[in-house]
C-alpha cells in the first residue's frame, strides 16, 4: 500500500521572485504615477476650497526597485517563502500622497476632509517630523 505523501516544497528563488514582481509592476507603474498625480490635484483643490492651510502636497508611485525589494521579503512564518506570494495584488503602497502641514492643529481638519472625499481602507499617522504630516491613507486599487 502506497502512502500519500506531499511533494517536497522547494524554497523560493527570491531573486527570480523579485525580478518577476518588478517586471509585472512596471506594466502598471505609469497608472499608479497618474493616479497619485490626480489624487494630489484633487486634494489640493479640496484643501483650497475648505481653506485648510498646508505646506505642500507630494505624490509618488512606488519606485520599481523598492517594489522588488518589498516583493522579496521573506515570510515571517516560513522564511523559505516570500511574504507576498502575489506582490502586485498584495503590496498596497503603490501610489502615495503626503500632505505636509505647517501646524499640528490642521491634522483633524485634513483627516475629516480625507474621510469625506475618499473611502478610507486603512489609516496610520506618520512620525512627527519638523513639518508634521499625515503619511498614509490607503484606498483600494482598481484591480
Amino acid at each position: 500500500m502506497m502512502e500519500d505523501t506531499e511533494p517536497p516544497v522547494h524554497p523560493c528563488d527570491f531573486q527570480e521572485h523579485e525580478r518577476a514582481g518588478v517586471a509585472e509592476y512596471l506594466k502598471h507603474q505609469a497608472f499608479y504615477a497618474d493616479l497619485a498625480s490626480v489624487v494630489a490635484r484633487i486634494l489640493e483643490e479640496c484643501l483650497k476650497t475648505n481653506h485648510i492651510k498646508i505646506h505642500s502636497v507630494q505624490h509618488r508611485a512606488k519606485d520599481a526597485t523598492s517594489f522588488g525589494h518589498k516583493a522579496a521579503i521573506p515570510s515571517e512564518l516560513d522564511p523559505t517563502r516570500p511574504k507576498y506570494d502575489q506582490p502586485i495584488q498584495q503590496i498596497t503602497d503603490l501610489a502615495g500622497i503626503r500632505i505636509i502641514t505647517q501646524v499640528l492643529g490642521t491634522l483633524p481638519e485634513i483627516d475629516k476632509l480625507l474621510h469625506s472625499e475618499f473611502v478610507v481602507i486603512e489609516q496610520a499617522l506618520g512620525q512627527i517630523v519638523p513639518l508634521p504630516e499625515i503619511v498614509l491613507y490607503r484606498c483600494r486599487s482598481p484591480s
